[in-house]
């Protein structure tokens, strides 16, 4: 194993770490990834977790540290808006890089590894199956607000 790979597993460790602590009881996680979100003057690092039934974020620090509270949320909870540019023909900027969601009324515009051939192949495997994880819920979250969108 060369280096970039065991940083990678020590990232797994403490995410999963930090994610499985705030799994609902009677759930299982189904994947755990790491993704930041940039402003003008920071960046705030977030632990992600999915479960068959939620969405875990957690804000942490730089040590993998929880920080705040975690908002857990279903998909009905989730508005999605981008997930990688996802059915758009063209996008500018950052927004095929991201994920823009909102979340009981926190708004969110991430950050994530993995994704592409290139980001997969930085990314470890645990990345890649939260990252996966993740795009499935947000997918399902979407399906579900399009369809209050018809019955409405």
């Amino acid at each position: 194993m060369g280096w970039l790979s065991d940083q990678n597993d020590k990232a797994d460790t403490l995410i999963r770490e930090v994610a499985e602590l705030l799994v609902p009881a009677g759930e299982t996680l189904l994947g755990a990834a790491y993704a930041n979100q940039q402003s003008t003057f920071s960046v705030k690092l977030f632990v992600l977790g999915v479960t068959e039934q939620h969405l875990i974020i957690q804000r942490v620090d730089r040590k993998w540290k929880p920080e705040g509270a975690v908002v857990i949320a279903t998909p009905g909870e989730v508005e999605v808006g981008n997930i990688f540019s996802e059915g758009a023909q063209w996008t500018l900027g950052d927004k095929d890089m991201q994920l823009r969601f909102t979340a009981r009324g926190e708004k969110y515009k991430l950050n994530i590894l993995g994704g592409n051939l290139l980001e997969n192949v930085l990314s470890s495997e645990g990345q890649a199956v939260g990252l996966n994880a993740l795009a499935d819920f947000l997918r399902r979250a979407k399906q579900s607000w399009s369809g209050l969108a018809k019955s409405g």
